[in-house]
């Protein structure tokens, strides 16, 4: 069927019988719903929304579905519009003990029951910049466990390419492209430097299971195998991409449901559709098929009275265009002859029965209307019910962190379901309800959407998504203010995620990672250097920096010893302030030196057991500024001895609170101080 999507195409063609049952034939599926399950539970009576379907679902190592013996019986309806031809299609579904359910239909009840998943590695080969195999490893060794990833990196470096992987392998979106047609969207993906690589991601999970797709063409045309992702991801969106707040915000509040739609998918079915919207869709195609009969048998008196055919009428009984027309070319004139004896009793009589066809073909119309109406507003339902349980966390979590939330009582979503308008609303201290695109600031703007689209993606993950959350710059577009509060709102009300959040912005992630690294463990990895011909090169950002002083602290240069002792210890005094949480005085563009850093740090690495290293460091520190960082003449006949204990000190330190298996330096976690894993431990 032309402009309809390829799965619903299957089934139309599929559909070789009408059922037509009032309280049956209410269910429906929009042009713009055609993402979403519709699923629905065969009863022998009108459907209620308390009967949930019961069957255990699994999944294979591989991620693939485990589906239990049993049989699936369906029934396809075909809900049309006499007055139109094209046909919109549902599918009801039960599951009777028996026989295998052969379907791959994923719904709501599915997601469920998914399983608890983490990324440990994602390859990437020909896909968009990366024209050869890269790896971004979730975690620092095979055998630890993967964590979050904080990704950094310049615009046009390729961070986002790898966000787009990892959503083309597993969830099935591509955004940046969403629209064009699926062969030029495929298309996009593909490498252009390497044009004859394949183009595959391999998503690689912590149980060692693995999800791969591809894009394949065969025979001039573009497909991707397999067709459809990862099971476990198809409820909600799995990345938040800038572009999708942009979009939000500037749609009109109209064309915002197919903005959440194509976020939310299958995270909303057609089961969720109250009972009321089949009811305002039975009434009003009973009133419908009423309107036909009387205008069909107004016509049959008018064919009659005329000696013309019926049949050939009712063909043109669509609109009174095509009816003025076909009177016409009887022989009579648009509108009766009002000349005085020019017409006939039985010509009166005709053109008195054609205004009455004329009639009753705008009542039919208008029915029609009412039924697309009807069927819109349910269409409509399971996202709106959505959206409006998802709103009712707007109001605190907007007070939590906006910094002029005190002037505004409520925030809350406007939904029309009838014309699938959503508007973004705000309730005043002084009672007054204001549209939040006339009232807030751009950044209060950004930090509503971004909340509304954290809920949603909340609510997927407690109807049985996978806690996994991809931020793709998204933070940036937070005003500076607030941030840190955004990242603890992270924290706190998604605990147990896994994230991969990307930045550009450097210190927004220094004050990101600062947050996270007291109750959360991550990956650092930086993207640079994107060639044309290379890609990028991912580099490990939190690798251990005692290397250089290593191979150095037992030579013969003083000045060499003591810089590369100065430059560990500056690194150490700079993560453990976040890590420890430590005070340090503000300074214009958030810039420290060692001197700003070390003293408090020093003061509670003393407080945890940590006296005598610390002070033995102090003891030896002078020689940082004296001779490895600043000229001093009187320096340069000073003893390698000194040196080489300033080095010493500084290592000795460092191996106390360095951790090699997680590579992160001691922490504070409630009031105990140890590394992320667990191996280095201060009470």
């Amino acid at each position: 069927m032309p402009g309809v999507p390829a799965r619903a195409d299957s089934l139309v063609s599929r559909a070789y019988t009408r059922i037509r049952k009032p309280c049956v034939s209410s269910v429906l599926l929009a042009a713009g719903w055609w993402r979403l399950s519709t699923t629905l539970p065969i009863t022998d009576g009108p459907r209620t929304s308390s009967q949930p379907d019961k069957t255990p679902v699994a999944y294979s190592s591989a991620g693939q579905r485990d589906v239990p013996t049993s049989r699936v019986v369906t029934t396809e309806i075909s809900l049309h519009d006499d007055e139109k031809t094209t046909e919109i299609l549902c599918r009801r579904k039960t599951v009777v003990a028996g026989q295998r359910d052969q379907s791959t239909v994923h719904n709501r009840n599915l997601v469920k029951r998914g399983v608890r998943l983490r990324i440990r590695s994602v390859r990437v080969k020909g896909f968009r910049g990366i024209p050869h195999q890269m790896t971004l490893n979730f975690s620092n060794s095979d055998s630890s466990d993967p964590m979050s990833c904080l990704l950094v990196g310049e615009n046009g470096s390729g961070k986002s390419t790898f966000v787009d992987a990892l959503e083309f392998c597993i969830s099935g979106r591509y955004p940046r492209f969403a629209s064009e047609s699926k062969h030029h969207s495929l298309d996009r993906l593909r490498n252009v430097a390497s044009p004859d690589q394949a183009t595959e991601v391999e998503v690689t999970f912590a149980d060692g299971s693995t999800f791969k797709r591809s894009v394949v063409e065969s025979e001039g045309a573009l497909d991707s195998v397999p067709r459809a992702p990862h099971p476990a991801f198809q409820g909600s969106g799995l990345a938040l991409h800038r572009e999708e707040i942009i979009s939000f915000l500037r749609s009109a509040p109209r064309a915002r449901h197919g903005v959440f739609a194509e976020f939310m998918r299958n995270a909303a079915s057609a089961s969720d559709i109250p009972q009321e919207y089949f009811d305002s869709i039975s009434q009003a195609e009973s009133l419908r098929d009423e309107a036909i009969v009387a205008r069909d048998k107004s016509a049959r008196v008018l064919a009659k009275s005329s000696r013309t055919s019926f049949a050939g009428l009712k063909r043109k009984l669509h609109d009174v265009t095509s009816f003025n027309a076909w009177f016409t070319s009887q022989g009579y004139s648009k509108n009766q002859d009002t000349r005085k004896g020019g017409l006939t009793a039985q010509q009166r009589g005709i053109y008195a029965q054609a205004a009455t066809v004329r009639k009753n073909i705008g009542v039919v119309r208008a029915a029609s209307d009412e039924v697309t109406k009807a069927k819109r507003a349910a269409n409509n339902a399971p996202l709106f019910s959505l959206l409006g349980e998802v709103a009712q966390t707007l109001t605190d979590s907007f007070r939590r962190i906006s910094p002029t939330a005190e002037s505004v009582t409520s925030v809350s979503l406007e939904l029309a379901s009838e014309s699938a308008e959503i508007s973004l609303m705000a309730t005043l201290s002084n009672g007054a309800v204001v549209r939040a695109e006339g009232y807030f600031s751009e950044a209060n703007l950004d930090l509503l959407a971004l909340l509304l689209f954290l809920s949603l993606m909340k609510f997927a993950s407690d109807h049985g998504q996978p806690k996994i959350m991809v931020l793709d710059d998204v933070l940036q577009s937070v005003d500076a203010a607030i941030r840190v509060k955004v990242a603890r709102y992270l924290l706190e009300e998604f605990k147990g995620w896994q994230f991969l959040v990307t930045f550009h912005d450097r210190l927004w992630k220094e004050q990101f990672s600062a947050v996270f690294a007291a109750k959360h463990q991550f990956v650092e990895r930086e993207v640079h250097d994107w060639g044309f011909s290379t890609g990028p090169r991912v580099i490990e950002t939190r690798r251990d920096a005692s290397g250089a002083l290593r191979d150095v602290v037992a030579g013969d240069d003083p000045r060499l010893i003591c810089g590369n002792a100065g430059y560990l210890l500056e690194v150490l005094a700079d993560w453990m302030s976040k890590s420890l949480q430590t005070s340090v005085t503000r300074r214009h563009g958030d810039k420290y030196t060692l001197g700003d850093t070390w003293p408090s740090v020093a003061k509670k690495l003393r407080e945890i057991g940590l006296k005598s290293e610390t002070d033995r460091v102090n003891e030896y520190m002078w020689l940082r500024n004296i001779h490895g960082a600043h000229y001093n003449e009187w320096a340069t006949g000073l003893s390698v001895v000194d040196a080489r204990n300033f080095g010493d000190a500084v290592l000795e330190l460092w191996e106390k609170v360095w951790c090699k298996p997680c590579r992160q330096t001691i922490g504070k976690h409630g009031n105990i101080f140890h590394c992320n894993c667990g191996s280095i431990s201060f009470p």
